[in-house]
């Protein structure tokens, strides 16, 4: 508003708003003009169909005995519920075709080059030894997978477990902490040394001192980067 009124644009502006708002006008009366034309017709259908069909029957010959009528009466009241939510159907449609046009378009503009490695804010630890979880499939690389313990701060927990890293740690991992699975998930993630790297709040179950090891002292972000 300053700088409306410090250049002088303020009848310029009005006369701009004004034709927008006629223009606004404009298409809330078609609008609604349509909507009450289509409410009649909506509404009046029914008489509509009946009558015409009536007339027909009558210059085409065909008996009008009360027994074709209540026919003809009962068939319509059959079929016009089903016409009734022939426009919301296609209302329906015509959303979900916009919707599903939207959605693929943002998801095709999205672009993945390399390997991803994802880290939830839930830990998932499969059933088998500390190692397996860790490794997932990949082959053992012993330098590169002592850096990936001590930077994940799971040199000490390890040493704890009765077998070390080939310790079982069962269904889901029930025999370890909240901390010791998003740690061991978050070593997962580093040893297969992705491109890409999707970090989901990976600090959530871990103590503040261990977050703060895992991120200053160990330097674990860096180490994906």
């Amino acid at each position: 508003m300053k700088i409306l009124k410090l250049y002088a644009w303020e009848l310029y502006f009005n006369r701009v708003i004004e034709h927008l708002r006629e223009l606004e006008l404009k298409c809330l009366s078609e609008f609604q003009l349509g909507k009450a034309y289509t409410s009649v017709l909506f509404w009046a259908s029914p008489a509509l169909v009946s009558s015409a069909t009536f007339i027909a029957c009558y210059f085409l010959g065909v008996p009008l005995d009360p027994s074709n009528v209540f026919t003809f009466v009962a068939a319509q009241h059959l079929v016009q519920d089903p016409i009734n939510h022939i426009p919301n159907v296609i209302g329906s449609v015509i959303q979900a075709r916009v919707a599903y046009s939207q959605i693929s378009e943002f998801l095709v503009q999205i672009n993945v080059s390399g390997k991803v490695a994802y880290v939830s804010q839930n830990a998932w630890i499969q059933s088998g030894s500390v190692q397996d979880n860790i490794l997932f499939g990949s082959t053992m690389d012993k330098p590169r997978y002592e850096e990936t313990l001590q930077r994940c701060s799971l040199v000490y927990d390890l040493e704890n477990l009765p077998f070390g890293d080939l310790t079982q740690v069962g269904e889901r991992g029930e025999t370890l902490s909240g901390g010791q699975k998003q740690r061991i998930q978050l070593a997962r993630a580093l040893y297969c040394d992705a491109d890409i790297y999707l970090l989901d709040d990976p600090f959530s179950s871990v103590d503040t001192h261990t977050a703060m090891c895992l991120f200053n002292v160990y330097g674990c972000l860096s180490f994906s980067a």
